[in-house]
């Protein structure tokens, strides 16, 4: 029986995308290696969970780059 759109359940196309365990483990171990960069828990998980480049964030931060100003450039 398929979900009923109507009844204000969720569709299939509504449901967020699941999540492998290795891009779990992934985002996690970017999480803590942001949050090691000095970010706090929100901006970490908003850089872990975006494409930014982790390599960026780190280049910018150790060249005197303000954290903030990180977070705009790369996200």
């Amino acid at each position: 029986m398929e979900p009923d759109a109507t009844a204000g359940g969720p569709t299939d196309e509504e449901q967020p995308p699941q999540r492998s365990e290795e891009e779990r483990r992934v985002r996690d171990w970017r999480y803590r290696q942001i949050r090691a960069l000095g970010y706090t828990r929100t901006d970490a998980r908003a850089l872990a969970e975006s494409d930014a480049e982790l390599a960026l964030i780190r280049r910018l931060i150790a060249n005197g780059c303000p954290p903030a100003v990180a977070f705009k450039i790369t996200l």
